[in-house]
């Protein structure tokens, strides 16, 4: 900061002091509008990437459960508990409950309409891969067509979306600014 004696203070200099002043101010405040702009551009491009992340790392962990259970119960012990369809609706329940959280958690506002639309988008996808999901060649009903995995992800949406929408939920998510930070 300019300190200034007691000769140079004329009107004139102190209207340049103020002048100056003002334009850091408005130069500093420009910035900090540029870098919050700047977060909510990167977390719009990311987005995608957290919600697809998010599904992908989900389903590993889950195909790791599967296979621990498997290998701990043996596979016709899990087999007659949880059927392979039941199996595969629980996992992509999940894996849906996680794309539509992760991507509405990284939005940087517009958060209701984000939700939908990964709702939106999820069901189209799981319409598109799901709806004529077949048992495998080798179980004993291979080749069945089974709509539990398409009915599975659809709640596992829709689930995401209402525990989303809950008032508690709403303002842990508003409490998060456009820079990430709580408060």
């Amino acid at each position: 900061m300019l300190v200034c004696t007691f000769r140079y203070r004329t009107a004139a200099h102190l209207h340049f002091m103020e002048a100056a002043a003002a334009q850091l101010d408005v130069r500093a405040t420009r910035e900090g509008i540029e870098r919050v702009h700047r977060r909510a551009v990167i977390r719009w491009c990311l987005l995608p990437v957290a919600a697809i992340g998010s599904c992908s790392a989900t389903g590993m962990a889950s195909l790791g459960v599967a296979r621990w259970l498997e290998m701990r119960f043996g596979a016709p012990a899990v087999e007659l508990a949880l059927p392979l369809d039941a199996r595969d609706a629980i996992r992509y329940f999940f894996e849906a409950f996680a794309f539509v959280c992760a991507g509405t958690l990284m939005a940087p506002r517009a958060r209701a309409s984000v939700s939908l639309a990964l709702l939106a988008i999820g069901a189209w996808l799981a319409w598109e891969v799901l709806a004529w999901w077949y048992f495998p060649e080798f179980h004993p009903r291979g080749y069945e067509v089974s709509r539990m995995p398409l009915w599975g992800t659809w709640l596992g949406g829709v689930s995401a979306v209402s525990a989303l929408g809950l008032p508690s939920a709403r303002r842990a998510l508003t409490a998060v600014g456009a820079d990430g930070r709580l408060g």
